[in-house]
C-alpha cells in the first residue's frame, strides 16, 4: 500500500492526552492509530515525538501483530541504551470515525524485557513527520497535523 497525498485532509487537530506521572498531571501530544500486519491489527494511542528518529513499540505489540524482525541493533534514548529490532507495519491515523491510511512505515521494537520502555509508544520523525507539517500548541494543549504545501 502506497501513501497518497489525496488521502490526507488539509488539517487535523488532536487534543493532548492527560497522563499521570509521579502523582502529577502531564499533558502529552498523542494520537490514535491503527497498526496492522496482514490480518493482525491493534488500535492504540502513540506519543508524537519530535525527538525520536524512529517510531517505537514494545515487543508485546510486535507479538500481537506477528511482526518479523529483520535486523537487530542497539538504540539509545535520552537516558539509556537498549536492544531493538527493525520491522515494518501499516499505519492508519484515526480521528473520530475517520481512518487516514498512511501506508507502511519502518518501526523499532524493544527487545529488552527488563527495561522500562513500555510506558510510551512513540511516533518518531522517520516517515510520520514527512507526511505532515506538525505544530505543537503547548498553550492550548493541541497538536495540529497539516498537509504539507508541496503535496
Amino acid at each position: 500500500m502506497t501513501f497518497r497525498n489525496k488521502d490526507i485532509p488539509n488539517s487535523l487537530v488532536f487534543k493532548y492526552s492527560k497522563d499521570s506521572h509521579n502523582s502529577h498531571v502531564v499533558y502529552r501530544p498523542k494520537v490514535e492509530v491503527r497498526l496492522s500486519n496482514g490480518q493482525e491489527s491493534i488500535t492504540l494511542v502513540m506519543l508524537v515525538d519530535s525527538g525520536a528518529d524512529m517510531s517505537l513499540i514494545p515487543s508485546y505489540i510486535a507479538d500481537i501483530l506477528n511482526l518479523k524482525i529483520t535486523e537487530k541493533r542497539t538504540s539509545e534514548s535520552a537516558s539509556e541504551k537498549f536492544e531493538t529490532g527493525v520491522s515494518e507495519v501499516h499505519i492508519e491515523l484515526k480521528k473520530g470515525n475517520r481512518r487516514i491510511k498512511l501506508g507502511k512505515m519502518p518501526i523499532l521494537v524493544t527487545l529488552d524485557a527488563d527495561k522500562n520502555l513500555n510506558t510510551n509508544l512513540l511516533l518518531g520523525r522517520n516517515n510520520f513527520f514527512k507526511k505532515f507539517d506538525i505544530v505543537f500548541r503547548e498553550n492550548t494543549l493541541k497538536i495540529l497535523l497539516k498537509k504539507p504545501k508541496n503535496s
